[in-house]
């Protein structure tokens, strides 16, 4: 179905921006905004689809409308109170979306008196992803915030533009391949983590088990100093020393003196 905006009359437009968010329902919650060349006041005329939930304001405070059913739609008349360089309309409309078997099509088409430099996003329901990349503008940026997909437009001296963006739900064969990518990422890790303790396990071996100790805590510190190993393990000067002293024989660590003690820094 065909979503048509008519642009406000009686009043020179700018700027435009235009926000859809299309919803789980298919309904789609849009938020227009209006700057003019110069301050506007008496009545303005805009015209809309069935829609509901209207809000009109100018950036500040609401601002006064009425709105007259047409064959179409409605016909919103707004009655600024003082002269106002822009007007922001909300609404949420419905029945905009059609669907041909598991596509849904959003399409919409603005028109405008005079040319104006225009800014549109697109906003997906959560979960759903575009068809073939199938939308127009086809210089759209695409972008996320973290749960949905937004596209992105910006266009300078504009007087018309037409919006055409194709999408589909989730579907089952993209949660199992995401199951089987799961599973992957899962056994790569299990793997990863099996030779990585697989390889501790040979670089210990022949260690006694102080010298173990030793190795795990200096492994983990990082940068540790010699009388951590005294203090923490109850380990004597002298074993120290001797621990140490291996470890450095060993490649696995090196020592540099650090006031009355060492200071030993992993190295594998």
């Amino acid at each position: 179905m065909l979503l048509l905006v008519i642009p406000l009359s009686a009043a020179e437009i700018a700027q435009y921006d235009v926000e859809f968010r299309i919803n789980e329902d298919e309904s789609v919650h849009h938020l227009s905004r209006f700057v003019f060349v110069s301050p506007v006041s008496g009545t303005i005329n805009y015209t809309l689809p069935s829609v509901r939930d209207i809000i009109v304001t100018d950036g500040v405070q609401p601002l006064r409308f009425t709105t007259v059913a047409t064959g179409e739609g409605y016909v919103l008349n707004i009655f600024p109170d003082v002269p106002t360089s822009q007007i922001i309309i909300e609404y949420t409309a419905y029945d905009v979306i059609f669907r041909l078997d598991s596509i849904e099509h959003f399409f919409t088409e603005l028109n405008f008196d005079n040319s104006v430099n225009l800014s549109a996003s697109l906003t997906l329901p959560v979960g759903y992803t575009l068809y073939d990349d199938s939308f127009k503008p086809s210089n759209a940026e695409i972008r996320s915030d973290g749960r949905r997909i937004v596209l992105y437009w910006e266009e300078d001296n504009v007087s018309n533009a037409l919006f055409s963006v194709k999408y589909v739900p989730p579907k089952q064969e993209f949660s199992l391949w995401l199951a089987v990518v799961a599973i992957l990422a899962g056994s790569t890790l299990f793997i990863y983590f099996h030779f990585h303790e697989r390889r501790k396990e040979d670089m210990l071996f022949g260690f006694r088990h102080d010298e173990k100790i030793a190795i795990n805590y200096i492994q983990e510190k990082k940068i540790a100093l010699q009388r951590d190993l005294e203090e923490q393990f109850k380990f004597s000067r002298a074993k120290a020393t001797r621990i140490v002293s291996k470890l450095v024989e060993k490649g696995l660590v090196r020592k540099q003196r650090y006031g009355r003690t060492n200071k030993l820094t992993w190295l594998k």
